[in-house]
């Protein structure tokens, strides 16, 4: 069997190795290396702090021959369909107008096929050839092409897996919107990397169908952890209950808050100027898992319209957690205002210093108020701090409906699109009233990973999760 090519968009396929043209040549590049290099005058050698990888120019050699009687008509067509294609591509990448357009290649003895997107090409025809095709024989042309620095596969589904649903599998496993391992709620999906078969990392697919039919799911956030020494030993929620707190704190009861089974959360009514009003304390075996990544805190708080009339609060990273006597780490101030639900408190580094260390002395976490625009009596009602990864983060801002049972919201991170669909009255189209905010979700070879997955919706609300991949390579 010998290689095969192709050139597809949705609907058409010029096929080379076929008809009026044969291949002679194929020359296959492979991406070169862009890397941003500090150098220092006094010291030797230097240090790589980036690198990317430039897009491919590639040529392919052509030989083209009329199949019926020096009828020429096969050749201008094809020649004519090789000029829209580029057209269209090049068209596509400045306002999705014209077609994506990709290249497909299929290596001898091989059976998976590989594609790289178009971005742009032309098609140049000797003076030589023109006289050829006047006698009758054969003649060459040269086809030039730019393409992505990458090649992709089929769209595989990846085997994820939670405790809940504990073996890997593909179909979709459910997940609910608290981490609660005493009743068997989860938050999460994991993938192993003996299951991921891409040798690049590639951006996911991922769809979350709703199976609640107790409400609707809005905004939704999903924190990516990959790089982890062990992703079980994370605290990713810090609950108000299990907090030393000041003030005035008090316990009440709220299905829709987290918790255990008493579902119980702490409400605060009396506080000082730039006081502490909950602190934890982060022990040594969750900062060693955190591995001095990047984490989004999430507070889920409610705070009264009346009497507030705004203030500020940040989380704090103190030392030592029985005094707090040192400030290591802040995030910023976030104004709270007639705020329900999550609150985007900003992002720490944890551990805050020295990363990857086998033992970490005791730190302390505090949820501070600071800032007021009134000083006097406010309500804030603080349900937990979730600790979300950041090594990748997607916000699926919802400025509609949400979704209710049986809806699908898709996040594609491998076509860029964001859309919902299952609408029961209208189940064949799709809406676009989500937003995806930040970088691609993407799946890292070699790695363990968790997708967290927490939205703006009751506590018991419960989905079921999807992860799609192409895997992707720098060469076939």
């Amino acid at each position: 069997m010998s290689h095969t090519m192709t050139f597809t968009k949705t609907g058409k396929t010029i096929t080379p190795t076929s008809g009026v043209s044969r291949v002679l040549n194929y020359n296959i590049g492979t991406p070169q290396l862009s890397a941003t290099e500090v150098l220092d005058a006094y010291q030797d050698g230097g240090d790589v702090t980036n690198v990317t990888r430039r897009n491919v120019s590639e040529s392919v050699e052509l030989i083209l021959r009329p199949t019926g009687s020096n009828d020429m008509s096969e050749v201008e067509t094809f020649i004519q369909d090789l000029e829209v294609m580029f057209l269209e591509a090049e068209r596509y990448q400045k306002d999705n107008g014209g077609a994506q357009w990709f290249v497909n290649f299929t290596p001898q003895d091989t059976t998976g096929t590989w594609r790289s997107e178009i971005l742009a090409g032309s098609v140049h025809v000797p003076q030589e050839s023109v006289r050829d095709w006047a006698i009758g024989d054969n003649a060459i042309i040269y086809v030039s092409l730019v393409r992505r620095f990458y090649w992709e596969g089929a769209l595989t589904e990846l085997e994820i897996y939670n405790p809940a649903s504990s073996t890997p599998a593909t179909g979709g496993k459910g997940i609910t919107n608290q981490l609660d391992s005493g009743n068997s709620y989860y938050h999460y999906v994991d993938c192993d990397s003996e299951d991921i078969d891409t040798i690049i990392p590639t951006p996911i697919r991922l769809e979350l169908t709703s199976s609640y039919s107790g409400g609707r799911i809005y905004d939704i956030h999903v924190g990516q952890l990959i790089f982890s020494p062990n992703r079980d030993n994370l605290t990713y929620v810090y609950e108000a209950e299990d907090a030393s707190a000041n003030g005035s704190p008090g316990t009440l009861n709220n299905t829709e808050w987290s918790g255990g089974t008493a579902e119980q959360y702490l409400n605060v009514t009396q506080y000082t100027y730039a006081s502490f009003m909950w602190k934890w304390e982060l022990t040594s075996t969750p900062l060693i898992a955190a591995a001095g990544r990047r984490y989004k805190i999430l507070a889920k708080v409610e705070t009264a319209t009346s009497p507030n009339t705004g203030f500020h609060a940040k989380v704090e990273i103190w030392l030592p957690y029985s005094a707090f006597l040192n400030k290591i780490a802040e995030t910023g101030e976030v104004y709270l205002a007639d705020s329900d639900g999550f609150v985007d408190m900003g992002t720490l580094v944890l551990p805050p210093w020295l990363p990857n260390e086998a033992d970490y002395y005791p730190l302390g976490l505090g949820f501070t108020f600071a800032d007021f625009e009134e000083i006097g009596t406010k309500d804030f009602t603080l349900d937990a701090l979730y600790v979300m990864p950041a090594d990748h983060y997607r916000f699926l801002d919802c400025y509609s409906y949400g979704i209710e049972n049986g809806e699908r919201i898709v996040d594609d991170g491998i076509t860029g699109r964001t859309f919902v669909d299952g609408w029961t009255a209208n189940t064949d189209g799709v809406l676009g009233y989500y937003t995806g905010i930040g970088e691609p979700l993407m799946l890292w070879p070699g790695k363990d990973q968790r997708f967290v997955i927490i939205s703006d919706s009751h506590v018991l609300a419960t989905s079921t999760v999807r992860i799609y991949y192409r895997p992707r390579r720098l060469t076939v």
